[in-house]
């Protein structure tokens, strides 16, 4: 049986429609990995956890085949959680690395002190996770990490590619995370001492590197598991 995280659940009235509800809930499991590649994903079963009907259901089904994270199998046979292909998500870690250089760049020149604050108090949540081996966690404040640089920047749309991007290839930061170990924090306390020092080259030198890590991180494991 299908089952969603309970903490992801949130409130239905906090959306603009069932539709939106059902999409963002179910997409979020997706990328958390709560959902994962091959679960099939019945309207009927999907519709009484979400505590919605069907049509919502089918609704944000029909957009997550859109984006490439679930399969609408043939037939009337429903939905499967799709199985991301390696390549296209390092296509996808390349795309982000170099809208995160923008953003970091923009966001160094009028960065605020309570930002600067806001990213070392989530760094250091981020060294707790891993001091608990708790991956899951690690990458989930890895991601907020960058977002909040990307929210730093000031460009709002430039901020939506970045969480877009971040998405598509969240069900990967658990396993970047894990392979990363102590040296994500470090390299996040570096870009930080960067930001606060006003140095946007050097920041998004830093970030490249960071970036180009993570990529390399998940090349590492996809190689890994192919080999079995």
């Amino acid at each position: 049986m299908v089952e969603l995280d309970p903490h992801i659940l949130g409130d239905a009235t906090q959306h603009r429609s069932l539709g939106e509800y059902a999409y963002q809930t179910i997409r979020q499991n997706i990328v958390q990995g709560d959902l994962p590649p091959d679960t099939r994903l019945r309207e009927v079963e999907m519709a009484a956890l979400l505590e919605v009907s069907r049509v919502p259901v089918r609704e944000a089904l029909g957009r997550l085949a859109e984006e490439k994270l679930v399969e609408l199998r043939p037939h009337g046979r429903g939905a499967v959680v799709a199985t991301p292909a390696p390549e296209k998500v390092l296509e996808y870690y390349q795309a982000r690395a170099a809208l995160e250089q923008l953003s970091v760049r923009l966001a160094a020149r009028t960065i605020e002190s309570e930002t600067i604050r806001k990213l070392e108090a989530i760094n250091e949540r981020g060294i707790e996770a891993v001091e608990q081996q708790d991956w899951e966690l690690s990458a989930r404040y890895g991601s907020e990490f960058h977002k909040e640089i990307a929210r730093a920047s000031g460009n709002e749309h430039l901020y939506e590619l970045i969480c877009g991007y971040d998405l598509k290839i969240g069900w990967a930061h658990a396993t970047v995370a894990r392979r990363g170990g102590r040296v994500r924090p470090a390299e996040h306390s570096a870009i930080v001492a960067a930001l606060k020092a006003g140095d946007s080259e050097e920041a998004a030198r830093l970030m490249a590197e960071h970036t180009d890590a993570s990529a390399r991180a998940f090349a590492a494991n996809t190689a890994v598991a192919d080999e079995h």
